[in-house]
């Protein structure tokens, strides 16, 4: 499986973002940033999966009740850094 393809699979089937949601995502971070975010999670998560997906989508105190999606969309490379080192203390590294 190409890096697209896996990159296609993890914001359509695991994140459950529509076609224009992905695209718009894709716009904003790197295919190597949205994986990077991807495994930081299951990570954290790493008994639960479908917390983990969910996660993406749902919306977080520590991002102004918003989602890391929409924190993505909004703001692109700065929502993905909040996103990065708010996913790095929960990590403790």
């Amino acid at each position: 499986m190409s890096v697209e393809n896996l990159i296609e699979r993890i914001l359509k089937e695991k994140w459950g973002l529509n076609k224009s949601q992905s695209e718009l995502v894709r716009t904003r971070i790197t295919s190597m940033e949205i994986l990077s975010l991807y495994n930081m999670v299951n990570v954290l998560f790493p008994h639960n999966p479908e917390l983990a997906n969910k996660w993406f989508t749902s919306r977080n105190k520590a991002f102004n009740n918003k989602s890391p999606v929409e924190l993505i969309m909004e703001e692109s490379k700065c929502g993905y850094l909040k996103i990065k080192q708010y996913l790095t203390r929960m990590l403790g590294s």
